[in-house]
């Protein structure tokens, strides 16, 4: 019997209570059983933004799952950005030969770089098989392998990640735990954007304007010493991300 793709979790599956997805809550829009991938509310707004690989969201919630532990399980890359589309940009120490640029993105649960900027880093390690699988709004992501890699922040700190490659052309994105390692955001850090929008029940139609939540920003929010904040302030809205 050929079973239908299941609309909770993306996948072919037996019976209802066989989806993997039951009892899972999405990280898009925090509703339960069904995983980011298979989420109504994404909708990718451009061609261009199926292309871009920007952040990485961990479909099925293994809370466990850390930028040096993860070897398997679904992820999906967003490709979500400020309505300036200017991310926060960090400088980083690859094994102590060379130094390059990061995305930082907290909602990321790995760290990712491109396939090009892997062949150009200086003593890297040999690429490893990996069992994880990626997917954007336009489909699954290829991933060639991973290594290991000793990372340094502006601020000296260091930590050993493992650092996934991937075969698009992408922005290196700085994975959650590598954020938290090398303490360039604090945990529940407030991201200010100019509009944030609420997901939909339904999938967007784009027949109608979408209404902003608005909502202010915390007094003890951080601004990362070390990361390079570029339209952060232009907003009014903000957005809280937790780590």
């Amino acid at each position: 019997m050929v079973h239908n793709r299941c609309h909770r979790c993306n996948r072919t599956h037996g019976p209802h209570d066989q989806c993997p997805a039951m009892g899972k809550t999405c990280h898009i829009c925090s509703k339960p059983n069904h995983f980011t991938v298979a989420c109504r509310s994404v909708k990718p707004h451009t061609s261009q933004h199926r292309k871009n690989v920007n952040d990485l969201m961990q479909l099925d919630q293994h809370d466990t799952c850390t930028d040096s532990e993860s070897d398997s399980g679904e992820f999906f890359l967003n490709c979500f950005k400020g309505l300036e589309g200017k991310p926060w940009t960090t400088e980083c120490e690859i094994n102590g030969k060379e130094s390059i640029i990061f995305k930082i993105d907290t909602d990321a649960d790995v760290t990712v770089v491109s396939r090009t900027q892997y062949k150009k880093l200086k003593g890297k390690s040999k690429l490893e098989e990996t069992g994880i699988h990626l997917y954007s709004p336009g489909g699954p992501i290829k991933c060639s392998g991973k290594f290991s890699a000793q990372i340094r922040s502006v601020k000296g700190v260091e930590t050993k990640l493992t650092v996934y490659v991937v075969e698009t052309r992408s922005e290196n994105l700085l994975g959650r735990g590598a954020i938290q390692a090398l303490d360039l955001v604090s945990v529940n850090e407030i991201i200010t954007f100019e509009e944030v929008y609420p997901c939909q029940d339904t999938p967007a139609t784009g027949s109608g304007p979408m209404q902003p939540i608005k909502s202010k920003e915390s007094s003890n929010s951080t601004t990362p010493e070390s990361g390079k904040r570029t339209g952060a302030n232009e907003g009014t809205g903000s957005h809280r991300r937790n780590i």
